[in-house]
């Protein structure tokens, strides 16, 4: 589509301006800075800075900044022809812009960013891996790279690609070293893969790998990250399993168990291996004795379990917490969150001996979640709440100390 403007209601019919091809649409005076692109800019050197205009401009200022510092002529009232060759002035930084103006009238502008300027010129030059190296998915591989002493105390970036440089993909920014301990991706069979580190900001400061190096998968594998025993979730809600699958492992089931892992169930099937962090919803149980299991959908006898047991409630209690002090006479906030199959009402309960024995609180209260409770003339620092289900009294949770 293309679009195009004209005076309207006046003789002027000349003046119109319509869009280049299916780009964006210019009216007006506006500028394009052409080159030089994003580079380091070496003191003493000369640089052709070009640009395109639309409008009549007939004189332009072009200057630069430094470290987003006021801006610095580079030359003044300068004929608008498109072309200047600069040779760089006598100053250095990291965050170099460059900007051109409509003389006498400076919001009509462009500015192009992530140029640095130093005195000699920044070189970076990566060292490993630089090409020919075989790596294996979840391989430690030392990334290493050597810079030109003006590059010393220069926050850096590297990037990895698997299609020989097409795209990039993040790995580790601001760093002020000359190495990195990367762990090789997982679910990765390619022969194309290459690093780059960069001036973090200056896109032209940069190296890659001379040549390509490999990461094959290896072995099929699965295991559990989180979660992985000792937590306490609540009955039909949704967390997040974390999880790592690699050798060719498309797709994992996730199930549970109630009895330690005697047992297990179907909890979530055909989950994506590359996603590695998933959402479940919990069954609606109780249990102590909760393990979950993932398996390598295709590999049979490729799983993992949970390393210990964890817990899924009915109730939570969230209030008190851990250490929380109550004072006789004052008012104690007892919260909690509840599953869908829950009843109406619960009980409440408090304990000075650690839960060996309860005491009543409350017998009839409405399941909303909060209840404001009279602290008793008791002395303990063993003492312990208690929500309990009035139609199932094995649904129930209780504080710790």
């Amino acid at each position: 589509m293309k679009v195009k403007v004209e005076e309207y209601g006046s003789t002027l019919s000349h003046i119109s301006d319509k869009s280049d091809n299916n780009g964006y649409l210019k009216i007006g005076k506006t500028f394009d800075l052409l080159t030089p692109q994003p580079k380091n800019l070496v003191v003493g050197t000369t640089e052709n800075i070009t640009w395109s205009n639309t409008g009549n401009i007939a004189l332009v200022n072009l200057e630069y900044s430094t470290n987003w510092g006021p801006w610095k002529s580079i030359a003044d009232s300068l004929p608008n022809t498109g072309s200047f060759n600069w040779t760089i002035h006598q100053d250095s930084g990291n965050t170099v812009r460059l900007r051109i103006t409509e003389h006498n009238n400076p919001s009509v502008e462009k500015q192009v960013y992530g140029y640095s300027m130093s005195t000699s010129p920044q070189v970076l030059t990566m060292v490993y891996p630089n090409g020919g190296e075989v790596f294996t998915e979840g391989d430690s591989v030392n990334i290493q790279w050597s810079r030109s002493s003006n590059l010393n105390g220069v926050g850096l970036e590297i990037l990895y690609s698997l299609d020989s440089g097409l795209t990039w993909n993040f790995i580790q920014d601001n760093l002020l070293g000359n190495s990195y301990p990367w762990v090789a991706p997982l679910n990765v069979n390619s022969n194309n893969c290459l690093i780059r580190v960069r001036v973090y900001g200056v896109q032209g400061v940069y190296d890659n790998s001379d040549s390509t190096f490999s990461i094959n998968p290896g072995p099929p594998s699965v295991r559990i990250v989180s979660p992985n025993g000792g937590e306490k979730y609540l009955a039909g809600s949704t967390r997040y399993m974390s999880f790592l699958a690699q050798g060719g492992v498309d797709s994992i089931e996730v199930d549970y168990s109630v009895d330690n892992g005697v047992n297990y169930s179907l909890l979530k099937d055909s989950i994506s291996a590359l996603s590695f962090n998933a959402p479940i919803v919990l069954p609606e149980t109780q249990s102590d004795d909760v393990k979950f299991r993932i398996r390598a959908n295709g590999f049979p006898n490729i799983s993992d379990e949970s390393d210990a047991a964890l817990s899924i409630r009915k109730y939570l209690l969230s209030q008190p917490y851990s250490n929380q002090t109550f004072y006789h006479g004052s008012i104690g906030s007892i919260r909690w969150t509840k599953s869908n199959t829950t009843s109406s009402n619960v009980s409440l309960y408090f304990s000075t001996d650690k839960g060996a024995t309860w005491n009543l609180i409350d017998n009839n209260v409405p399941k909303n979640g909060n209840y404001s409770w009279s602290i008793p003339a008791i002395n303990s620092d063993s003492a312990k709440v208690r929500v309990v289900d009035n139609m199932n009294t094995s649904y129930y949770d209780e504080s710790t100390n």
